[in-house]
């Protein structure tokens, strides 16, 4: 969530005061094809790359949080 809270609000903003998560900086990586194949392909795609050297694809981040709240959102009981 750290994550997205700082991309969110840096393109929101243009600027980053108080970073959240330690994003060293983001690719683009520009494929030959669209989002629409699988990644088994050379998909385009956004990757956030950390201050330890590890990466993640914006949309492979989307997923982790729409199946966080997924599951956290279906388990509360009444």
């Amino acid at each position: 969530m750290k994550v997205l809270h700082d991309l969110s609000n840096s393109m929101k903003h243009k600027s980053l005061n108080n970073p959240k998560a330690e994003i060293r900086k983001t690719n683009i990586h520009r494929g030959a094809y669209n989002s629409g194949f699988s990644k088994g392909f050379n998909v385009s795609r956004l990757q956030v790359i950390f201050d330890n050297d590890k990466q993640i694809d914006v949309d492979d981040l989307v997923k982790i949080a729409i199946d966080y709240w997924t599951k956290n959102l279906t388990t509360i009981e009444p």
